[in-house]
């Protein structure tokens, strides 16, 4: 009677060899995967070095270090381990195959054993004999191969070399930072709703710049997320620091004229500050349309708060409104980058010029123009975060990054 092929080789065969190309294919894929990761990661470790200023900076910097390690060992594990594991997966799969071609072979002969020819009955008892003792040699290397494969299957180096800490790090590393919805309730009693992003390593780092983007008229009462800065979050950018993006929930010109909410807004990034350990003398703003207005009259109110403003398809045509006679010295203090579409129909791009005008006017050095040519009101929030501009002739630099370096002016 032909000799079986043991039950655990042919689920092996079943289960592997149909699979063993894509297996093969998918080991290149995340090898490729690795290089751009580390790539990019390497990329973010050199704008950090040129943006991020604080105390604990290398601290920073030798973190991405250690993030490019481990790319390359989990990289190098895959073309050796992995690599190692297909590659006699693939042996085994054609030694299964052999068997089944000489057991074939035996279940042919083992019929010419009831031949009433002699020499026939001779000649099958002689191939057999042969093909049954090929069987069990081969049976034998085809199990041992197998055990050798379960054996290295548990023993790949990333997995082995690595503790649960370091397993657990890398998770953090590779999902980043924190986005999340949260509520807060100002001691005026006003109701805050806001986005906020934490980057991962603010566990162990101090200093940490923070920025407040607030968003246009049209993303009043829940769509913060719909554009710009929020939006990119929300897909996944991670910027080199921390920022907060609350929602109006007010209507009208809440950013702008509420100054309950204004307040609240000021708290809210105080205590953002006590608790993530940021730095308070590197808290920026930004703003597009009626933020940007808002965020003009958030630094009439609040002088020597902020270190840089970003106002975008903004104007301050109603800064000094309320009172705030002084709120013209109160800008020229803190560093403004300026985006406008030249086109724009709903924010004059004469009013955006004229605000530069006249800070420049009073003896500001650090108030500057960026120009979208070709651009209206529409658009130009997404445009402005998404690039890199050369700021008063410098390098190209993103302008949250910029942002993010302005220190307050003493």
């Amino acid at each position: 009677m032909a000799e079986s092929i043991a039950a655990e080789l042919v689920s092996f065969k079943d289960k592997v060899g149909s699979c063993i190309s894509s297996m093969n294919t998918t080991v290149t894929t995340l090898c490729s995967k690795l290089d751009e990761l580390s790539n990019a990661s390497t990329s973010t470790q050199s704008s950090l070095s040129n943006v991020y200023s604080s105390e604990n900076k290398q601290t920073v910097l030798n973190k991405f270090d250690k993030i490019n390690n481990l790319y390359k060992r989990i990289k190098d594990s895959l073309e050796s381990d992995m690599t190692s594991i297909l590659n006699e997966s693939s042996a085994l799969l054609e030694k299964i195959k052999n068997l089944e071609t000489i057991r074939n072979e035996i279940v042919s002969q083992e019929g010419n054993l009831y031949s009433d020819d002699k020499q026939v009955v001779d000649n099958a008892t002689s191939i057999l004999n042969s093909k049954r003792s090929e069987f069990n040699l081969l049976h034998s290397e085809c199990k041992s191969l197998l055990n050798k494969l379960k054996g290295m299957d548990s023993s790949i180096s990333f997995v082995e070399e690595f503790s649960i800490m370091d397993v657990s790090t890398l998770s953090k590393y590779l999902v980043g930072g924190s986005f999340e919805r949260k509520y807060y309730t100002a001691t005026n009693g006003v109701k805050v709703e806001y986005y906020i992003y934490i980057p991962e390593y603010s566990i162990e780092v101090d200093k940490i710049p923070v920025h407040m983007y607030l968003h246009g008229a049209g993303e009043d009462n829940g769509g913060v997320l719909d554009a710009a800065l929020p939006k990119m979050l929300q897909n996944g950018y991670e910027p080199n620091g921390i920022v907060i993006c609350p929602q109006n929930t007010y209507g009208g010109r809440s950013f702008e004229e509420n100054e309950k909410f204004q307040d609240a807004l000021i708290e809210l990034t105080n205590q953002t500050i006590e608790t993530y350990s940021g730095d308070p003398d590197r808290v920026s703003l930004s703003g597009h349309s009626a933020g940007a207005i808002g965020g003009y009259k958030l630094i009439a109110r609040y002088p020597n708060y902020f270190s840089a403003f970003m106002p975008i398809s903004g104007h301050a045509n109603r800064i000094t409104d309320g009172g705030y006679d002084d709120a013209w010295e109160s800008l020229s203090e803190v560093n403004v980058w300026a985006f406008h579409g030249a086109l724009d129909d709903s924010v004059k791009y004469k009013d955006a010029q004229t605000a530069i005008e006249k800070l420049r006017s009073m003896g500001s050095e650090d108030a500057e123009l960026y120009t979208f040519e070709k651009w209206g009101h529409g658009h130009v929030q997404d445009k402005t975060f998404e690039g890199e501009y050369s700021y008063q002739g410098g390098e190209p630099v993103n302008p949250l990054d910029w942002a993010f370096n302005q220190t307050r002016n003493a």
